[in-house]
């Protein structure tokens, strides 16, 4: 996911969290231009858009106690407006368990499903049966964060596997986060946040009905040929398909 991209789900979050409760967003241009500005500055590589734009959120709403992070490839069912009474207890993200599953694609990952455990920096750093967590819908208590260091852990990782020649994980934006999170994480319940769309066609359809949330990680996009049948629906009712934008992207009916 890249800054351009961010911005634009910001644009579509109607409210975020402030230390008094809830209110709109008073100029969104103008937050914008802070994102882009920030990207252009300290731009990384493209395989780590993702979780470097979560992991400066902190940084970049000084004035904000919570902010929800979503990502743009899934898809709102149900109000998530509860989120914000949900007590983190102190820790920095709410998110959902990737390990509590057996399927080894989205439910069942722990550290080792991420890590190099031979390379001995990994060995004698993080434990292998660590339950891993869910990236695309997160709810970040920002004033915990603040107190952390959540962000220099984040680019010392990133460092050591550079000099590494990229050998201490395998290539994606989560696990340098999985590390700099570590301790920080407050479990959420699974139905805000249903995951593998893009990775499996037997997700059980009443599960995707009910989730809050629904997250088309993967490569079966809903709006790409290889996008499962049974899973686009979901996705495809939201679409106005005729909007001059989508149109041009000649996406599935």
């Amino acid at each position: 996911m890249n800054v351009a991209g961010m911005v634009m789900v910001l644009k579509m979050m109607k409210t975020i969290a402030t230390r008094s409760g809830q209110r709109r967003l008073g100029n969104m241009e103008q937050n914008s231009g802070i994102w882009l500005q920030y990207g252009t500055e300290t731009r990384p590589s493209g395989w780590q858009y993702g979780t470097e734009i979560m992991n400066v959120a902190g940084m970049l709403f000084p004035n904000l106690d919570k902010v929800v992070f979503l990502d743009d490839d899934i898809v709102i069912q149900r109000d998530l407006s509860p989120l914000w009474d949900i007590d983190l207890g102190g820790k920095v993200n709410g998110a959902v368990e990737t390990c509590k599953g057996e399927d080894s694609w989205v439910m069942g990952k722990t550290f080792k499903i991420y890590f190099n455990f031979s390379h001995p920096l990994v060995a004698k750093s993080l434990d292998p049966e660590e339950c891993a967590w869910a990236f695309g819908m997160n709810i970040f208590d920002l004033r915990a964060w603040r107190k952390t260091n959540i962000r220099e852990t984040y680019h010392s990782w990133l460092k050591e596997n550079l000099k590494s020649n990229l050998t201490l994980w395998k290539l994606g934006t989560l696990p340098p986060a999985l590390i700099a999170f570590r301790g920080y994480v407050h479990p959420i319940d699974p139905s805000w946040h249903m995951l593998g769309l893009g990775y499996q066609n037997n997700t059980c359809i009443e599960s995707v009905k009910k989730a809050a949330v629904i997250h088309y990680n993967g490569q079966a996009k809903p709006w790409l040929e290889i996008g499962y049948n049974h899973l686009r629906p979901f996705w495809s009712k939201y679409v106005n398909y005729s909007n001059d934008f989508v149109k041009n992207c000649h996406i599935l009916e």
